[in-house]
C-alpha cells in the first residue's frame, strides 16, 4: 500500500464512539452489542 503526504498538509483523525454511537451501529449491522464492542474495541470510549 502506498501512503502519501505533504510537510503542509494537517490531517485529524475521529473521536471516540460513544456507547449510543455503538448501540445503533450494532443494530443497523444486525450484531448483538458485545460482538459489536468486540469488532470497535479500538475506538470505542473508555468508561
Amino acid at each position: 500500500a502506498y501512503v502519501f503526504s505533504h510537510p503542509g498538509s494537517t490531517y485529524w483523525a475521529l473521536g471516540r464512539i460513544d456507547q449510543e454511537q455503538l448501540a445503533d451501529w450494532a443494530e443497523r449491522q444486525h450484531l448483538s452489542l458485545t460482538d459489536a464492542q468486540r469488532r470497535l474495541a479500538p475506538v470505542l470510549e473508555d468508561n
